[in-house]
């Protein structure tokens, strides 16, 4: 339960990891863990700089990094702490500066947007803390703006199944042929969905689409979008989010992914250049990370 709770506010849960039976290929079979694994690099990576961090003032960091950046007229470190605060998120410190410097660039490129026709969306919401900064940064270039043409997607139960494409590594195992090591399991990074809902209560006009990736896209209006982030960590959703929304993405419009550059969910990455490569999207890579596509 206290595990639950955790990662219901944001705050990251015990990486684990494990091994399952490579799926055939192009299956789509899911793979659950079912051993652990050997410790990785990125986690003797986070020990060390969470022990690192202890000793720092934090605060003082960020103000140096981000005080006097403004999105939209809104003082950006401002909102991103309100947006926490609001949205019930808890940074640890392996996640102080990065959070700051990805939700940055999402702001930039939202605002980039805004006056773009088109409904937007976030895949993979989690308590809401992205959504809701979109939606703020929209009310201050359009006061009115009360959530309408916004969506929220999430199962709100976390992760899908992982596939073989999700797999960091993958290891020889007598009698079992190949196996792929996996970052995380089904059901990671769950928070329910009445985060999101208090996160939006000041957006009535938002619509939160609950249920998986690919199925519940079907619920959104067939309409083009100017802007749609997506943070579903795995292969299969991000693939299926690229398929969705990029036929639909207006001149001008964005799509930014969140996990092209982690190194525990590859399967975006793999899901990205998938698609671009079979369309011949050309899109950009930043040092947060985050891949995105500009439709010029």
């Amino acid at each position: 339960m206290l595990r639950r709770i955790f990662r219901s506010i944001g705050r990251a849960p015990t990486p684990t990891t494990g091994e399952a039976p490579l799926p055939a290929a192009g299956n789509g079979t899911p793979s659950s863990p079912d051993a652990p694994a050997a410790e990785r690099p990125e986690d003797a990576r986070d020990r060390r700089l969470a022990a690192a961090h202890s000793g720092v003032s934090i605060e003082l960091h960020q103000r140096i990094q981000f005080d006097g950046l403004t999105v939209a007229g809104l003082d950006f470190r401002r909102l991103v702490e309100e947006c926490l605060r609001d949205s019930s998120t808890v940074l640890g410190a392996l996640k102080a500066f990065h959070r700051y410097q990805s939700a940055l660039i999402l702001a930039r490129y939202f605002a980039h947007t805004i006056d773009v026709p088109g409904e937007r969306a976030e895949c993979g919401v989690f308590s809401g803390f992205g959504s809701l900064l979109m939606c703020r940064l929209m009310r201050a270039r359009h006061p009115g703006f009360d959530g309408t043409g916004f969506h929220l997607v999430d199962s709100f139960e976390g992760l899908s199944p992982p596939v073989a494409e999700d797999a960091v590594a993958f290891r020889d195992k007598p009698g079992r042929g190949k196996v792929a090591v996996l970052g995380f399991g089904k059901g990671e990074f769950s928070a329910p969905i009445e985060y999101a809902r208090a996160a939006m209560r000041e957006f009535p006009g938002t619509r939160i689409h609950q249920g998986w990736i690919p199925e519940v896209l079907a619920g959104l209006p067939d309409t083009q979008f100017a802007f749609v982030h997506v943070d579903v960590d795995l292969y299969q959703p991000t693939l299926a989010c690229l398929e969705h929304f990029y036929p639909r993405l207006a001149a001008g419009g964005a799509i930014v992914c969140d996990d092209y550059g982690a190194p525990r969910f590859p399967g975006a990455a793999r899901a990205w250049d998938e698609y671009c490569d079979r369309h011949r999207i050309p899109y950009v890579v930043l040092d947060t990370g985050q891949s995105i596509i500009l439709r010029e």
